[in-house]
């Protein structure tokens, strides 16, 4: 079976997938909309943008206008709708014109290629490929990350079109979650009774006990070997409770000697560190943090979860079944959550964690009640690590979603 990826080819869920699938014995190509890399791993990587023939090109320079002054009109006309679907994340820029361009782009790529099967990442982003493949026989199958069915959908009218569309025509929905699988068969219209399911993506745990945390790692990030490592998993921004945790954290180094403190960014990230940074200075706690404003090597996040005791996670809005969270219970880092419908399903694995209500006072709290049970959170951490290597084995899961996509 020859099956194409279709997302962003900077994003380490994608390559991770196309190298497990590849392993498998798949025939696997990432296509994307624009990217200039044609390989990596010897996984083949095309740009539709880039393969787009003159006539299609310009074309598409008429349709882009039309679709960009559209969506500035939509978007003007109906901007608490936009603010409200985005109250969390107000600077992220989400472009429904882009999407469009991008779904057409790829989908053409895909017409002319002998794919048996698409796997369609971000709804939002690349969704509306499924629509413009509904009078083929290719396979579709799209994959919701989180934010493309709980917030970008309802920035507008249009998003909402395309996003029911693209769940409408595919062959099978796969989210990582099975509480978001409830949440799509109850909220959309879908092409026929079992063709959503959730299925995590586990991790590999094979990979992850390759990983093994030297003096490099510490000395990479400036973080203390005599201290007692707190970790915010996830990315340092507002949607994911960036400002509850940070002041929680800042709280606790002011009045804590015996704690050092990490946060994590991206390339959208760097604003949102500025007023931290200037909080840290002028209460003369830089040496307590670590603050990793880019993106941080996968291997080095995975080091930093196996020396740390706690790691927290306050996403604020709907999530899916994290990555982040899954590694935390595996690489032994003690889990605090906020407290939301999908991270109690992991009581279903038998883990152990904390669950509280996003609150910086809270947190404070909480973090100080485990470190004052390091013993019985040790014995605690252990298990979990047990339970996920049963439950969450990608290779298993994955296997799992290639079956399925075999007998559509």
């Amino acid at each position: 079976m020859k099956i194409a990826l279709i997302g962003d080819v900077n994003s380490l869920f994608i390559k991770q997938q196309a190298k497990t699938w590849q392993s498998m014995g798949l025939n696997v190509e990432i296509i994307s909309y624009h990217t200039e890399l044609d390989s990596f791993d010897n996984i083949i990587v095309r740009s539709s943008f880039y393969s787009e023939p003159k006539w299609f090109y310009f074309r598409g320079v008429a349709l882009k206008k039309f679709l960009n002054y559209t969506e500035s009109i939509i978007y003007f006309l109906f901007k608490k709708r936009y603010e409200s679907a985005m109250s969390t994340a107000k600077n992220e820029k989400i472009s429904f014109a882009h999407s469009l361009m991008s779904a057409r782009s790829v989908a053409r790529l895909i017409k002319t290629s002998d794919f048996d099967a698409v796997y369609i990442h971000d709804v939002f982003a690349f969704g509306f490929v499924s629509y413009l493949l509904r009078k083929t026989a290719i396979k579709k199958i799209v994959f919701p990350w989180g934010g493309d069915i709980f917030m970008y959908m309802h920035t507008s009218f249009a998003a909402n079109i395309i996003v029911r569309k693209s769940i409408k025509y595919a062959d099978f929905v796969c989210p990582t979650s099975k509480v978001a699988e409830k949440y799509i068969i109850d909220n959309f219209s879908i092409k026929k009774e079992g063709c959503v399911e959730g299925v995590s993506w586990g991790v590999d745990t094979q990979y992850l006990d390759s990983i093994i945390p030297n003096k490099e790692v510490y000395k990479k990030y400036s973080i203390p070997e005599d201290k007692i490592i707190v970790f915010n998993i996830r990315r340092f921004l507002p949607s994911w409770g960036s400002k509850q945790v940070f002041d929680a954290f800042l709280e606790l180094a002011k009045k804590r000697d015996d704690l050092h403190f990490v946060l994590i960014g991206n390339s959208n990230s760097e604003e949102h560190f500025k007023e931290p940074k200037l909080n840290c200075s002028d209460n003369n706690v830089n040496d307590k943090f670590t603050i990793i404003e880019q993106n941080i090597d996968f291997k080095d996040f995975i080091s930093i979860l196996k020396i740390s005791t706690i790691g927290t996670s306050f996403m604020i809005e709907r999530d899916m079944r994290s990555f982040s969270i899954i590694q935390a219970f595996y690489c032994g880092s003690y889990p605090i959550l906020s407290n939301q419908e999908e991270y109690h399903s992991f009581r279903e694995l038998g883990l152990n964690y904390s669950l509280i209500e996003i609150n910086s006072e809270l947190l404070i709290s909480e973090i100080e009640n485990v470190l004052k049970r390091s013993k019985e959170v040790n014995e605690i951490t252990i298990e979990n690590s047990k339970a996920i290597s049963v439950y969450e084995d990608s290779l298993k899961n994955q296997k799992y979603i290639i079956s399925k996509i075999r007998r559509i």
